[in-house]
């Protein structure tokens, strides 16, 4: 599950924090480690037994259809112009750091990328890119633990 939550601002912002002030951003991942835990733990079985996927549906449920609309258009836009935009920006940076590509052109092209894999890759795809990456962490400690 934490494997699932890691994106761009983690790659990125979050080790430039960690340069610049020490540790102490740490204390924000443990505590989305012990959060993620808990509800794992408590709240996903009771949300999968009632049939309650997204927030909208809990709105919807609990509250009214009206309530369920207006979540859905907020967490749309809240996620295209916030969690989008930050991450094809930190990731044409990386791209611009790394390969020297312009930052535009990187951030184009992610988006390109992004949208041709999710559209002819169907939602097994994005779900499986988590699954892969954890699987190449876990890899990468395999390959690199006998050198320490």
């Amino acid at each position: 599950m934490i494997a699932a939550n890691i994106s761009a601002e983690q790659f990125i912002g979050m080790s430039g924090s960690g340069y610049s002030i020490d540790l102490a951003i740490a204390s924000y991942e443990w505590m989305a480690a012990m959060t993620l835990i808990i509800v794992g733990k408590y709240f996903l079985p009771i949300f999968i037994e009632k049939g309650i996927y997204t927030i909208p549906e809990f709105a919807e449920q609990r509250f009214n259809k009206n309530l369920k609309a207006i979540l859905a258009v907020f967490w749309i836009s809240l996620y295209i112009f916030v969690n989008l935009t930050s991450v094809l920006y930190l990731g044409g940076l990386a791209l611009e750091t790394i390969l020297n590509i312009p930052l535009i052109y990187s951030i184009i092209w992610l988006a390109i990328f992004a949208l041709v894999y999710s559209i002819y890759g169907g939602l097994s795809a994005i779900f499986n890119v988590p699954l892969l990456r954890n699987q190449c962490s876990k890899r990468r400690k395999e390959f690199f633990s006998p050198l320490f």
